[in-house]
């Protein structure tokens, strides 16, 4: 068999070597054909019962304190269990440093050839440092999709302005909004303005809203029954895609918001409907106002050329000019459609050709970590710990807290993180996103223990 390369560099070292170079210090056995007991004795010694690399003294620099000439730093060697302990404490004492100065202050002290890998699993596991790190922003790639057809499908949520509810509905290929105020947020105040859509533009195809009850309740499927509706809820599959009427909500509350200090005398829901209309006659990104896409013609007030009147037109003089109409306005509407596509297709080619995205999968059982919105920066990112509970199609997850508590909504692998918990005990270890959520889950132990 031919010879095994002699071991030059410390950092070679496996945890085979390091137990051959204490048997070898302490008992004289022997070596393997790739340590030197030359180079052994030079670089590794015993002191104290304890195995311990000898490091010289690197070549002072000018303003360093003198010291004695050929003294060595002895730094401790540990099995790679201890060392993380080791490290673990290092890292609390020093207040949950960063990996960097955990590292330096732990190589001062203690050597291994996976220290560095020790002080990675130590920050990994840390249940403060899981809490704080910031989250991943990447997410996965998007699916080509096309645009619906006008009219087809609808997005619905409810939105609030100071005390009141507001009920917006977007139409998805037009972005033609229709906005009411309601009560309560609530299925049957939901109801008069899903007839009018059905009475003014038509039975849609689908309706998209979020997983809210007023939206999943016995109610709406019976609505849905009743007229043949097809109602889909949000998924949290890429959830900052899944936000065309949110987006709408917050332009139409800013355009409401300048309306009212222009108009205070005025009541609310005249001043919604102003508010509505002026979002219908904007430009949108687009290059198009939501009232062109819909009804392929601008506004009256954007008209530059306007007849006087003179009679009411025949039938005839009807069916003349409304097809002249739509000749004039079928080519800038089909190329309307075209752009979004090629958008689209655009926009679905960035994201397929992010290399970051990291898809996160898990299994019943395991511990992972939510992540939450902050109301200061000394919250952290993350809540729980909770438990997969159950796995269910595009990456989404049922959760359940430590007590027996089950999330109604499903939740993305991408906005979930491992939890590790050294205790056994996570209700301890980790932050809840409530302390009523807490205390239940307390509760609930208390009694499966009999305490």
């Amino acid at each position: 068999m031919p010879e095994q390369e002699q071991v030059k560099d410390p950092n070679q070292l496996n945890r085979i070597d390091l137990q051959c170079i204490f048997e070898f210090l302490s008992h004289n056995q022997d070596l393997p054909s790739n340590l030197d007991a030359d180079w052994i004795n030079e670089n590794f010694g015993l002191y104290g019962g304890k195995l311990c690399l000898l490091k010289k003294n690197s070549q002072r620099l000018i303003g360093d304190p003198p010291k004695p000439p050929g003294v060595a730093i002895l730094l401790e060697i540990l099995e790679y269990d201890d060392m993380v302990d080791a490290i673990r404490l290092i890292h609390i004492n020093q207040g949950h440093s960063s990996i960097g100065n955990t590292i330096r202050e732990a190589s001062q002290i203690y050597w291994h050839p996976e220290l560095t890998l020790a002080s990675y699993e130590v920050i990994r596991t840390c249940p403060s440092c899981q809490l704080m790190k910031p989250p991943d922003p990447s997410l996965g790639n998007l699916q080509p999709i096309q645009p619906a057809p006008p009219l087809t499908r609808w997005g619905i949520d409810h939105t609030q302005v100071g005390p009141k509810i507001i009920l917006n509905a977007i139409e998805y290929a037009t972005n033609w909004l229709e906005s009411r105020l309601v009560p309560s947020a609530d299925f049957s105040n939901t109801v008069p303005l899903l007839i009018y859509i059905i009475n003014v533009f038509g039975t849609p195809k689908q309706i998209i809203s979020d997983n809210a009850g007023c939206f999943a309740g016995i109610e709406a499927q019976n609505f849905q029954a009743k007229y043949k509706l097809n109602f889909t809820h949000t998924t949290p599959v890429r959830p900052r895609s899944n936000g065309k009427v949110e987006q709408a909500n917050g332009v139409l509350k800013s355009i409401l918001a300048r309306t009212i200090l222009e108009n205070r005398l005025q009541p609310l829901h005249s001043l919604l409907a102003h508010a509505v209309a002026i979002y219908n006659r904007r430009i949108s990104p687009s290059g198009y106002s939501p009232f062109f896409l819909l009804f392929g013609t601008k506004p009256p007030e954007e008209e530059l050329i306007y007849p006087i009147y003179v009679r009411e037109p025949t039938p005839q003089e009807e069916i003349k000019w409304a097809t002249e109409l739509a000749k004039s306005h079928a080519a800038p509407i089909s190329r309307s459609y075209v752009n979004s596509m090629r958008a689209s297709r655009a926009k679905v080619r960035e994201y397929l050709q992010e290399k970051k995205a990291l898809m996160r999968t898990y299994v019943p059982g395991d511990w992972v970590l939510r992540v939450r919105q902050r109301r200061h920066k000394f919250e952290p990112f993350y809540d729980g710990p909770w438990a997969i509970s159950a796995c269910h199609p595009s990456n989404t997850y049922s959760l359940i807290s430590p007590g027996g508590y089950k999330l109604i909504n499903r939740y993305n692998g991408t906005n979930l993180f491992p939890a590790y918990s050294r205790d056994g005990h996570p209700v301890r270890s980790l932050w809840y996103g409530s302390q009523r959520m807490l205390d239940q889950d307390r509760k609930r132990i208390k009694s499966a223990v009999g305490i």
